[in-house]
């Protein structure tokens, strides 16, 4: 008789943001295939776009409500039998003090039936001495931490780690030849997708020149602004907005935006599929450019993005950062730049995902 699993998902889901809505989706799948009585309840924010996915059911989580955060977690993991957490760069931004003690408390009162995991996460660095002290305590709480970048396991490297690298890279490769969008013959795309970060860089000065020069006398050229994160604290509609407003200058009418669906995650890798070029501050978006055989400028925006490259062997030549990002750009939109990128998957990774279809059938079946 198969045994019924109830989960409560902890990650930056329910906001709209485009690659933790491809770990929320792939979670519920493989979760929910393995098993026809499983349920799943994840966190969710007041976007009214996210809707229920199947089986897996959202609650809302006030953004105002951030300290108590862990109070809520408890309160709605009391009723379960499984907590995962899959968040990626967003768990080593919690207090380690109130994870530590809402997470024992829970298997204090839970019993040993209760188990905790962690999916796709970074680790480290953590900022002071008794965060650190909790920081290691918390992860021994859990029964696997799966990370997805080889620093991590610089910060915390014990028995119940693995290395599972990015979860979104499968899904994205899996994607190749499934989907029905095809480039137009002819027609010259560029995808960018910009944040907050990039906005208040010297860089957005230059994107804004070079893309200047590089559309004067060809009114054929498309401009996709791709709107990854929808969150309406941290998202990136305002940057797209103001993007569209200074490049319809130079193309009035061939700027488009594209907003991230959350409910479906496919016709935003879709939409990037068109591309000829790609240029993002956006990490997943770059991931999905790269993967699927586009010219792929990524800018680093933050330290995670870096260690994700690093740790799946993807050449410095695709990041940039504020020093080269002008020498950089010019290269992607030189005419004569014209073939696909020159990247290649690390072999590596294939043992890696096998690694991560062990960890949802462990999760599933413990």
């Amino acid at each position: 008789m198969e045994k019924d699993d109830s989960y409560f998902l902890y990650g930056y889901h329910g906001v709209g943001n485009f690659g933790d809505d491809i770990f929320l989706k792939i979670f519920c799948d493989r979760i929910l295939n393995n098993s026809i009585n499983s349920k799943i309840t994840f966190k969710s924010g007041k976007n009214k776009s996210i809707l229920d996915i199947g089986r897996a059911k959202k609650i809302n989580s006030p953004r105002f409500l951030k300290r108590l955060v862990w109070g809520n977690i408890f309160i709605n993991t009391l009723t379960k039998n499984k907590f995962v957490f899959c968040a990626g760069s967003l768990f080593v931004s919690q207090s380690f003090i109130l994870m530590y003690f809402t997470l024992k408390l829970l298997k204090l009162f839970k019993g040993e039936k209760f188990k905790i995991y962690a999916i796709g996460v970074t680790l480290g660095p953590v900022s002071s001495f008794i965060n650190k002290f909790f920081f290691l305590r918390t992860l021994k709480l859990f029964e696997t931490v799966g990370v997805r970048d080889k620093v991590s396991l610089e910060f915390y490297n014990g028995s119940n780690v693995i290395y599972t690298n990015d979860i979104a890279l499968k899904y994205i490769l899996d994607s190749k030849g499934k989907h029905n969008t095809l480039k137009v013959d002819g027609e010259k795309v560029i995808g960018i997708s910009i944040n907050n970060e990039f906005y208040d860089s010297p860089c957005y000065i230059t994107l804004l020149d070079e893309l200047s020069n590089y559309l004067k006398g060809d009114e054929d050229i498309v401009i996709k602004l791709f709107n990854s994160c929808l969150d309406e604290v941290d998202g990136d509609k305002e940057f797209c907005l103001k993007l569209e407003g200074d490049l319809k200058v130079s193309v009035p009418n061939n700027v488009k935006v594209i907003n991230h669906n959350p409910m479906d995650v496919d016709y935003f890798i879709d939409e990037i599929r068109t591309c000829n070029k790609i240029i993002t501050a956006r990490m997943h978006v770059g991931l999905v450019g790269l993967l699927l055989d586009i010219q792929t400028l990524q800018f680093g925006y933050a330290p995670k993005v870096k260690r994700l490259f690093d740790s799946i062997d993807i050449s410095p030549e695709f990041l940039a950062d504020k020093y080269d990002f002008e020498e950089k750009i010019i290269e992607i939109l030189s005419e004569k730049n014209t073939n696909k990128n020159n990247f290649i998957l690390s072999p590596k990774l294939k043992d890696q995902f096998e690694l991560c279809e062990t960890l949802y059938t462990s999760i599933s079946e413990h």
